[in-house]
């Protein structure tokens, strides 16, 4: 499988995703080798099912009626039990019928194989595309579902243009599932037509568009510009000029992956910025983004870093902790030995 050297910041995006909105428990299952969402729903770890929700447990479990079973799993209960966070339990409705992806299974390097079974039973997949694996029922969800199953409906044209149906379209799920198997799969990236890929640049450019889903998008189209296009160095150049510096909410509108992302691709050469789009970072509430400057500076700009720094310590927005680190930053370019 397609192992993205350049969307290294999707692990800090799904780290990020994990830690602030989908892992409210250390154990929550995670695709091993990122894949291409619909063949993670496919797997043999996967259970994939149709079914009426019929209880929401406060204590982070929903139930379903079993309705129908998507592949050739044989091992799936009348209802099914299911772990999930506060947010998806607050998004769900009783008595509405979902296509659910769950896992039994949880990647553990110590056990032969490298899968273990979880031991308080299944949870909601999450992985690449999937922010989890619920989807409301729908036509489109099951016509998506009904290609999928073979390879040849996952190369039909159907498919592609169902999937960028769903990425313009306003359901967060399946616009979330479109840019996944955009990003991770290589042979529906071979056949997009050119509207297709305009409406990727134009989704993925657009700051109001969801920010796992620009994430995604920015990424893949940095891996593979001759396929996705070169529209994705710009969206970097925007993303570090005017994204906000702190004073972030939680969750999916959260943009520290975003931001991590475009610092990894500047401080990796692969785009350039003004000076400016970085030394602002120098102010933000957040350490990290700090850091991330701090580095950026010392690799692309180091003749620029020190006067950069002592132009922000004079911030007096400035924590305490966060003058404090400048100022080591600061006084270690001073050493004689520095450099």
């Amino acid at each position: 499988m397609l192992n993205f050297g350049r969307l290294r910041a999707v692990g800090p995006l799904y780290c990020f995703l994990a830690a602030l909105y989908l892992l409210a428990f250390a154990s929550m299952a995670h695709a091993g080798p990122a894949q291409p969402p619909l063949e993670q729903l496919f797997s043999p770890e996967s259970r994939l099912i149709l079914g009426e929700l019929t209880e929401i447990n406060p204590a982070g479990r929903l139930v379903f009626k079993r309705i129908k079973v998507y592949g050739k799993a044989v091992d799936v209960p009348e209802r099914v039990d299911i772990r999930a966070t506060d947010s998806t339990i607050a998004s769900v409705k009783l008595g509405e019928t979902y296509v659910v992806g769950y896992t039994l299974f949880h990647h553990d390097r110590k056990h032969p194989g490298g899968m273990a079974p979880n031991r308080r039973g299944g949870i909601l997949t999450t992985a690449v595309g999937l922010d989890p694996a619920l989807f409301r029922d729908s036509e489109t969800i099951q016509t998506i579902l009904s290609l999928a199953k073979t390879e040849r409906g996952r190369e039909s044209g159907r498919l592609r243009r169902l999937l960028m149906d769903a990425l313009v379209g306003d359901d967060a799920p399946l616009q979330l599932l479109a840019a996944g198997q955009i990003a991770y799969d290589l042979e529906l990236g071979k056949h997009l037509k050119t509207k297709d890929r305009a409406a990727i640049a134009r989704i993925g450019s657009d700051p109001e568009t969801r920010i796992p889903v620009r994430l995604l998008l920015i990424a893949a189209a940095a891996e593979r510009p001759g396929i996705l296009g070169n529209w994705w160095a710009d969206a970097i150049r925007a993303v570090l000029a005017s994204t906000p510096l702190g004073g972030y909410a939680s969750g999916a509108k959260d943009p520290t992956g975003l931001v991590l992302l475009a610092f990894d691709e500047v401080e990796a050469g692969l785009v350039s910025v003004p000076l400016e789009s970085v030394t602002r970072w120098l102010r933000s509430p957040y350490r990290l983004f700090i850091e991330r400057a701090c580095a950026v500076l010392g690799t692309v700009y180091p003749a620029d870093k020190q006067k950069a720094l002592e132009e922000a310590l004079g911030d007096s927005s400035l924590t305490q902790e966060n003058k404090s680190y400048l100022d080591d930053q600061l006084n270690l370019l001073k050493r004689p030995d520095a450099g």
